[in-house]
Parts: C-alpha cells; sequence; structure tokens
C-alpha cells in the first residue's frame, strides 16, 4: 500500500470508505464510491482480506480497492480462553488425570487377578490334605485377602474418579446455562469481551489509514465507527484534519429480538453505535423513518441525510433468466425471493402460501449459497405436497441479477411487520425487483406497504398469514400492473437520482474546487475487477 506524506500535493479531497466486510459483497458502498468519483473526488475503498489472500491492488472503475488483512486473532485468543475456563476441571474428589486414571484401574486389576489365581492354587493344594496343608490354607487366605483389597481400591478409585465425572459435568453443565443466560443480557457486558472483533479491526486499520491520510472517512458499520473515529482524531492532532461520514444502513436499535442472534451482541453493539454517533460529522442512511429514529433515539443535531439503496439502472443484455435456471415454460406462474434469508424474514410463509396456490411455482436465489436454511424449506415443502413447486438456484453478480430476476412473474418479500427495524425498512431488493420489471407482493411492515400502495406496485397483505399472501399473489397474477408504469417507477427510483444527496453532504465537508460541471450519464461498471466496461443509463429527471 502507498503511503501519504504531509508533503503529498493533492489536486481533490480523498475519501476512504471501509467496513468489516469484503466490497464484493456490499453494492451500496460500491455505488457511494463511484458516486463520489464522479464528483471528483479521490476515492479509495478499504477491503479486508483473511491472511494468505492476494493482497494485489484492484479497480472498480476509477476507485482504488485496496486489500488489508484482516485476521482473527483477538478474537481467536479470546474464544480460547473462554473455552478453555468452561472446560478446565475443578479437581475436588481426585486430581487424577484421565490417562492415570485408566493406567492405575488396569494395575489394580491385574493384582485382582493374579491373587486370585494365586488363591485358586493354594486351595487345591490345601484340598489335598499334604502335612503342608495349613501352610497353604494360610497363602490362600493371605491372597484372598489381597484380592479382595485390590477389588476394594479398584472400586474406591473408580468411585472418586466418577465423582470427579460427575462433578466437573455438573460445573459443565452450570458453565452453559449461565453462558445461556448471559447470552440474553447485556449486565456486566464489556466491548472486548463481547464483541473481540473490535481489537482485531482496529489493528487491521489503523496503519492504511493513517498512511492514506483520508480528507474523509466513511464509515459503513458500527463495528468499524470506533477505529475511524480514532483515525480522524489522530490525523487532526497531526494537523490534517478528517472528518467522518457514518452510513447507518438499517436501525440497529430497533431489531427484533428474533433476529439479534446474541441479545448481548446485538446490545453491545447498539451501545458502540451511541457512543460513537455523537463523534461522527455527519450520517447517512437508507430511509425516512429511520433517519428520524436515528436523530430521535440519539439525539442529534441534525437529521441524517436520506440516501435510498436502490439500483443502477443497467440494460439487462443476454444471460440466463431464473426461469432459463429452472426449466419452466412462460405459462407457468413464477414468484421469486432473492437475498438474505432467515426465519425472522417470513420465508417459511412463502412456502406455505403455495400450498394454496396449485400450478404456481416459487424460485429463492438464497445469499449466500447453498443456504443452512434450505434443508428445513425442502422438508417442509415434502410435509406440504408442493415439493416439486419450490426452487433454490444460485445468486449472480450485480450487474446481471435484473436480467436473472426478470424470468419470474411476481417477486414477493414476505418480511413481516410489527418491529421497528422490519416498519422502517425499505430493502434493496424491492427496487432490483422493480428494476426487473417485476410487480411485488410485500408483507404488511409499514414502509414496504406504503410504498407499494403508494406507487400501485402490486399488493399487500398481512404479516404471519399464508392464506392472505396466497390471496395477495393471485390477485396480483391476475390484474398486473402495466409494463410502461413499472419501467417509468424504475427510472425514478435509480440511483442517478440519489447522487445530488451525496454530493451535497460531501460538498459541506470537503468541497471539490474544481468539481465536474458536467457529469455524462455514464455510471461505471459494479464489477470490482474493473474490467467491465461502463453502461449507458436511461435518463432520469433527478439524474444529475
Amino acid at each position: 500500500m502507498g503511503e501519504s506524506s504531509s508533503n503529498e500535493v493533492r489536486t481533490a479531497p480523498r475519501v476512504v470508505l471501509f467496513r468489516p466486510s469484503p466490497i464484493d459483497r456490499d453494492s451500496r458502498a460500491k455505488k457511494i464510491a463511484l458516486t463520489l468519483a464522479r464528483g471528483g473526488y479521490d476515492v479509495v475503498v478499504l477491503t479486508p482480506v483473511s491472511p494468505g489472500e492476494s493482497m494485489d491492488e484492484r479497480r472498480l472503475g476509477p476507485v482504488r480497492v485496496l486489500p488489508v488483512v484482516l485476521s482473527t486473532t483477538y478474537q481467536d485468543l479470546h474464544n480460547t480462553l473462554v473455552v478453555a475456563r468452561r472446560r478446565r476441571p475443578l479437581p475436588i474428589v481426585s486430581r487424577m488425570p484421565v490417562d492415570e486414571y485408566v493406567t492405575r484401574l488396569a494395575e489394580r486389576r491385574a493384582v485382582v487377578r493374579l491373587a486370585g489365581r494365586r488363591a485358586g492354587a493354594m486351595r487345591r493344594r490345601a484340598s489335598l490334605g499334604s502335612p503342608r496343608g495349613i501352610l497353604y490354607l494360610a497363602k490362600w487366605a493371605l491372597a484372598r485377602t489381597q484380592a479382595v483389597a485390590a477389588k476394594a481400591a479398584a472400586s474406591m478409585l473408580r468411585g472418586r474418579q466418577e465423582g470427579q465425572r460427575r462433578l466437573d459435568r455438573v460445573r459443565r453443565s452450570t458453565w452453559i446455562a449461565y453462558d445461556e443466560r448471559r447470552r440474553q443480557t447485556p449486565r456486566l457486558a464489556s466491548d472486548k469481551g463481547t464483541l473481540p472483533e473490535l481489537v482485531d479491526i482496529g489493528q487491521a486499520y489503523w496503519r492504511p489509514l493513517d498512511q492514506l491520510a483520508p480528507d474523509v472517512i466513511h464509515a459503513h458499520h458500527p463495528l468499524v465507527l470506533p477505529a475511524a473515529l480514532r483515525a480522524a482524531r489522530r490525523l487532526s492532532s497531526q494537523g490534517r484534519p478528517c472528518r467522518v461520514v457514518y452510513d447507518a444502513r438499517e436501525n440497529f436499535a430497533g431489531i427484533p429480538a428474533e433476529e439479534q442472534g446474541s441479545p448481548r451482541r446485538h446490545a453491545v453493539l447498539v451501545r458502540q453505535e451511541a457512543r460513537a454517533i455523537r463523534g461522527v460529522d455527519a450520517v447517512m442512511t437508507v430511509s425516512e423513518p429511520i433517519a428520524v429514529e436515528l436523530q430521535k433515539h440519539y439525539g442529534l443535531l441534525r437529521r441524517p441525510t436520506v440516501v435510498l439503496n436502490v439500483p443502477v439502472p443497467v440494460e439487462q443484455g443476454v444471460g440466463p433468466t431464473v426461469r432459463d435456471v429452472v426449466g419452466l415454460g412462460s405459462e407457468v406462474p413464477l414468484l421469486v425471493y432473492s437475498g438474505g434469508m432467515s426465519h425472522a424474514r417470513g420465508i417459511e410463509m412463502l412456502v406455505r402460501a403455495l400450498a394454496e396456490l396449485p400450478d404456481v411455482h416459487v424460485v429463492l436465489v438464497p445469499v449466500p449459497h447453498p443456504h443452512p436454511m434450505e434443508p428445513g424449506l425442502r422438508d417442509l415443502a415434502q410435509e406440504l405436497g408442493v415439493q416439486d413447486r419450490l426452487h433454490v438456484v444460485p445468486p449472480v453478480g450485480q450487474d446481471a441479477l435484473v436480467r436473472y430476476l426478470s424470468g419470474a412473474d411476481v417477486a414477493v418479500h414476505p418480511m413481516p411487520g410489527g418491529s421497528p427495524n422490519h416498519d422502517q425498512a425499505l430493502p434493496n431488493k424491492l427496487f432490483e425487483y422493480l428494476h426487473a420489471s417485476l410487480p411485488l407482493v410485500v408483507s404488511d411492515a409499514r414502509l414496504m406497504a406504503d410504498f407499494v400502495r403508494r406507487n400501485h406496485l402490486g399488493g399487500v397483505f398481512r404479516s404471519g398469514d399464508a392464506g392472505d399472501l396466497a390471496r395477495a399473489i393471485r390477485q396480483v397474477l391476475d390484474v398486473p400492473p402495466s409494463a410502461d408504469h413499472l419501467v417509468e417507477l424504475a427510472r425514478e427510483f435509480s440511483w442517478q437520482g440519489q447522487e445530488t444527496a451525496v454530493l451535497s453532504l460531501y460538498a459541506e465537508l470537503a468541497p471539490v474546487h474544481d468539481a465536474p460541471t458536467d457529469r455524462s450519464q455514464l455510471f461505471p461498471s459494479l464489477d470490482v475487477t474493473g474490467k467491465a466496461s461502463a453502461v449507458d443509463l436511461p435518463a432520469s429527471p433527478e439524474s444529475l
């Protein structure tokens, strides 16, 4: 990685974007980076790689993509120490290692066998009535005593070891119960003890950030906010002022319990966000309700800038669609869901609705693929008798996604409403479906439902009601919105319509003195290798 010095002459402000996951998986980060480059900024993206992976610099159109080794050294050490503490025995009844116990038990059993054989031999000789019979009887008694003593010693040895084993089992089960209870509460939770990756992230990114000396750091996740703020403080203390922008992808504080994973980790993550968000220079988010909630929840002086997570319009071109991949004819009704899957997103509800939709098929495009939910969904489909109408296909690259999805008839997003995060969400997949000219069927999660109803994009169903989901799908299949209407809305809800908000925010933080005044409609490909050429985008009333 090239270093930056205080004597470096820059022609434009430098912006560094980074997050804890690779840039390849983050279309929003790529779009923001390219927009800033189109606005005249010198943009660098830091993307994490594992030790041993390629360290070659890559390109995202005009944007440099620099790899940073993000190890799990501290996480591994922390987890090893935790496991060691949980498995460490409590030697009260016996301090004997297992191999020593097995050895001593084998020795005592050998003594029992030998004493038994000797006692048997002495008993036979004593029964012959020889003059030495009394001596043999004495030896037999001694051998029997030795055998009984050896058996008693072996029994005591086994008893002590079994007692210790039971004590260790109780200790382990107690730790398991304690850990399970601990995961459910944020009490006494330390940052490093609960989110050990914070240390690894800080160690990985501080040097690249110092070397690049950015004018603005764009942080895409609460986990990287502490590292971003510390870097800005260091640079500012050296006379190189640095601003920080936080891109809040969702309302973390409003995520429902069933999606939090570990409530303890989630609580500490929200605490990290709360500590850091007041120290950043600007906040960006993905919807107006989340902007209102962030300002209210954290007492922000300024409402976050809303930049919708919408796609870049691209020509569909050629290539297979999901219909081609599953081998269905054009006369077969086909539903599609793409993106991340979880129980909290209501995917099972979509499978259950198939039971009430004869001849309708559904195709899932999960990320990652294969997905851990797939076996359970197939079992559910088997139970409902719809296994032949449930298809799971691999995802494709961002540039091919619109074409890929366009083979379906209706796109479904069954994520239930009722939680602040879901009710305030306007997921990127809705706009991807729209750009694929697909009608939408969504749950009554407030913002999604309002978006679909207001723009006459399809149907809305009651959360958790498979029958109502089937009704909404039948309604949209029978009377879909017009193709021209979908195309017009796709033009309106395109990334080019969001560039003004991004560049206006950055103009306040680090203005470009010679900013381009004539930006063409050519938007670079989202291919992170930089090999793909730019694509011609349709004009948009809001585009620059």
